[in-house]
């Protein structure tokens, strides 16, 4: 297999597929399948996301006008340039340089990454003896034993059960909030940084418990995904544009990860009290020290 350089080519250069795959002496059909089957999505693909990942950096650390980074970045018009940014980082390139995050990288836990001085390559092990050493990803297993109790539990109520008020009126749970409500918030509990993040779009709010313990697992993975990311590069303070949100907003990784953790947690712990002073459940306290990975 060639090397990533190859594969990619010289930013700088204009490329096309076949250009890259006469550059490694490959058929264009072969050349693809390697490339797919090596980074698991079409090299061109890839290519034009660390261009755009290029031109983001650029955004904030250069006084290069947004025109002149459109067409280094391969780009004809600086209208296209602005859709292809828009697309892929939710807002206008004009707005993320005034916003001034310092991520400028498309979905983080992709492999590899432009860097300002050469193409940096991120090989993760996303599995659980890697993670299990960590505190916020010994949280995120302790979340999915927890929830995965308590829909086993709601699984035994009726509809009438599940959406009954309680009466609370909380930043975190709502206004009068139902076990439903809180069930399904708390399974899709990564949901909104999934989609700022990993630009992986799911359902904030499950309605039924079968897609609750779907998105409960999803959720957990993403987030763990995160997670390793956020460890590995020790990007706590690095800050990100949140383009989900309305106006956009830019904050930290670290803060954004223990919002999800307190949020998850004062979701659960509604849940828990709830199904316990009407009789429904028997969870035990929930207390953490009690839990083995």
């Amino acid at each position: 297999m060639p090397d990533l350089g190859n594969l990619i080519g010289n930013l700088d250069i204009r490329l096309s597929s076949h250009q890259l795959a006469e550059k490694v002496t490959f058929s264009r059909s072969h050349f693809y399948r390697l490339a797919s089957k090596e980074w698991d999505r079409p090299i061109m693909q890839t290519r034009r996301r660390l261009l755009l990942e290029r031109a983001a950096w650029q955004l904030l650390h250069t006084n290069r006008s947004v025109t002149e980074i459109a067409f280094e970045a391969t780009f004809e018009t600086l209208e296209g340039f602005s859709r292809a940014f828009r697309r892929h980082y939710r807002i206008l390139p004009s707005k993320f340089r005034i916003m001034a995050p310092t991520e400028f990288r498309l979905n983080p836990t992709e492999r590899v990454h432009f860097c300002p001085s050469s193409i940096s390559q991120h090989h993760r092990e996303n599995n659980m003896s890697n993670n299990t050493t960590s505190l916020n990803s010994f949280f995120a297993y302790h979340h999915k034993n927890e929830m995965g109790k308590m829909l086993d539990f709601a699984s035994k109520c009726n509809d009438s059960e599940l959406d009954k008020s309680i009466p609370l009126e909380n930043y975190w749970l709502g206004i009068n909030p139902s076990l439903r409500t809180l069930l399904g918030k708390a399974s899709a509990f990564a949901a909104p940084w999934m989609e700022a993040i990993l630009s992986q779009k799911t359902d904030y709010q499950p309605e039924s418990l079968a897609e609750m313990k779907i998105a409960l697992n999803v959720n957990v993975q993403a987030f763990l995904d995160i997670l390793t990311m956020v460890e590995t590069d020790r990007s706590w303070d690095l800050t990100f544009v949140d383009s989900v949100c309305e106006p956009p907003e830019v904050f930290t990784y670290g803060g954004m990860i223990w919002h999800v953790i307190t949020g998850a947690t004062m979701r659960t712990e509604a849940i828990r009290s709830e199904m316990q002073v009407r009789g429904l459940a028997k969870l035990g306290s929930g207390d953490p020290i009690s839990t083995q990975i």
